[in-house]
């Protein structure tokens, strides 16, 4: 099964589930995914447009094809 595939069956199980979690000081925090065959530069932008907004920001690469 395509790593892919494993990833977003983890993602359906168990984000329904999932509590929020706050920092020391209650910041927003959002997750952003690049897709396919790129990086997170590409998610540079929206990443820096969130941050000025206030939020906590993970932009993380992974193996994509």
């Amino acid at each position: 099964m395509p790593r892919t595939v494993v990833i977003m069956i983890w993602l359906a199980l168990c984000l329904p589930q999932a509590q929020p979690v706050y920092s020391q000081t209650h910041e927003e925090c959002v997750i952003v995914l690049h897709g396919m065959g790129r990086t997170r530069m590409s998610m540079g932008l929206i990443e820096d447009a969130l941050t000025e907004e206030g939020y906590r920001v993970w932009n993380a690469s992974y193996p994509s094809r």
